[in-house]
């Protein structure tokens, strides 16, 4: 299952790249939601950026309806004498219903890859997939840049190094914010 996961999201990385003459976007992105981990445990989080979506980039697909997104996210965290280093890589594809629209609903769909280390006295590291969907609105501003706003779901799969759980698998539920600038 981990190996067919990779091949889509290497299909999804390099076989979709965007035409030369596309126009593209950048933007951040905000999240606040709930994970809740398999073992019943539930945390809630605000991340700026998030760990999975810190930065947007996206490329039109030749109809101003679909696009592809690259959602990035890298964090680091240390106290009491712990340490934390995230990253993360989620290709989606992306529908708006009405992009003439001064406002558009959008629907996307996408899966990735997250990397989590962590340090104490012992390291331990591992890679878990995240597949996921959202659900959203959003408002152009101007000709160059819009907001939105997403009701996301995601399931990530459980992470493990030498029998360590390093990152427990679950689902998250949460609503993440972004900006966009459209680059010509």
């Amino acid at each position: 299952m981990k190996r067919l996961l990779g091949a889509a999201v290497a299909a999804l990385l390099l076989g979709l790249a965007p035409p030369a003459h596309a126009t593209w976007t950048i933007g951040p992105n905000l999240d606040l939601g709930t994970r809740s981990i398999d073992n019943g445990d539930d945390v809630t989080r605000v991340e700026l950026p998030a760990s999975v979506g810190g930065l947007r980039v996206g490329f039109p697909l030749g109809t101003q309806h679909a696009a592809i997104l690259f959602d990035t996210g890298l964090s680091a965290t240390s106290g009491g004498g712990a340490r934390t280093n995230q990253s993360s890589l989620v290709g989606s594809l992306q529908w708006a219903f009405s992009p003439r629209s001064e406002l558009t609903p959008y629907a996307n769909g996408g899966l990735g890859v997250r990397y989590v280390a962590f340090h104490t006295d012992q390291s331990f590291s591992a890679a878990t997939f995240t597949y996921g969907v959202g659900f959203g609105l959003r408002q152009k501003w101007g000709d160059s840049a819009s907001v939105r706003a997403e009701i996301r779901y995601d399931q990530i799969t459980q992470g493990e190094d030498g029998g360590v759980v390093v990152t427990p698998g679950g689902h998250e539920l949460g609503i993440r914010f972004g900006f966009d600038l459209w680059v010509k």
